[in-house]
């Protein structure tokens, strides 16, 4: 597995500043390049705040080039990667969580968004990482760990803040959830979901 992330890591980072930036990075610049009161007061209707207050964290620490711009999305590709992989394993077949993991690592659409200055990979990575705590919670022998039950509000929290989109995860997770209490009927695991 560690060979398919160097992989998924060595794809995204190739040429990852050879294009210039394109009108939506040209936003994500933009955007995040204003101070936080500003940004918070201008945010378009269309726009979740989350990933232009990520970069703009990011834009103070590493600079404003198209490199450090987009290694924010390589870094969310990279772990969703990783996630694709684990979360497969735990639902029980490491084969196929492996090459589940190959072909998100070697995927042409996943490496062009996540050579990308949006917040598409991130939000993939947030959905993975709150998709495998929920599996945690109802079925995995981590579903009583505090620190599951937090990480699932966080990361369920950081993928509604990074895209309208990112509703449906909690959506599709609630579907998910009453499907498993109808089969399993354990009310307890259930209802840690619920809170």
């Amino acid at each position: 597995m560690v060979g398919v992330v160097l992989l998924a890591f060595a794809l995204r980072l190739a040429h990852l500043d050879f294009q210039s930036l394109w009108s939506d990075e040209g936003i994500s610049l933009l955007r995040s390049s204003q101070p936080v009161a500003v940004m918070l007061r201008d945010m378009p209707v269309e726009h979740m705040p989350g990933y232009f207050l990520g970069l703009h964290t990011w834009l103070g620490m590493a600079g404003t080039s198209d490199f450090a711009l987009r290694f924010p999305s390589v870094v969310g590709s990279v772990l969703a990667v990783a996630l694709a992989y684990r979360l497969g394993t735990d639902l029980g077949s490491r084969g196929a969580a492996l090459v589940a993991a190959l072909l998100l690592a070697t995927n042409a659409f996943q490496v062009w968004y996540a050579q990308e200055a949006r917040m598409y990979s991130s939000l993939l990575a947030t959905g993975l990482c709150s998709s495998w705590l929920l599996w945690q919670l109802l079925a995995g022998p981590g579903g009583r760990r505090w620190w599951v039950v937090l990480g699932y509000a966080l990361s369920t929290a950081a993928a509604i803040y990074l895209h309208f989109y990112g509703l449906l995860v909690p959506i599709a997770h609630g579907v998910l959830a009453v499907g498993w209490l109808v089969t399993t009927r354990n009310w307890g695991r259930f209802g840690r979901w619920a809170l």
